[in-house]
């Protein structure tokens, strides 16, 4: 069963991180609020606050994942 839990979330973890990163991409890092994350990933603040301390721990959690994206585009050329 905690399998499961630790599995839920990652998950959950991961769409903070992926629908971060398109409202950064957007409206840009001070234009996002965490009410715009909030509303975008349907979760509480204590579910949002308990994966990421900040919005810039947030941020940087994003920008990690655009360099992989940007990495493995690259790769392919």
């Amino acid at each position: 069963m905690t399998g499961s839990i630790v599995s839920k979330g990652a998950q959950t973890k991961e769409k903070i991180i992926e629908t971060s990163l398109h409202l950064f991409s957007v409206k840009g890092y001070y234009n996002t609020s965490i009410n715009d994350i909030l509303e975008a990933t349907q979760l509480t603040k204590g579910g949002l606050y308990g994966h990421f301390k900040s919005k810039d721990e947030l941020w940087q959690a994003a920008y990690d994942r655009a360099v992989e994206i940007w990495k493995k585009s690259y790769s392919r050329i």
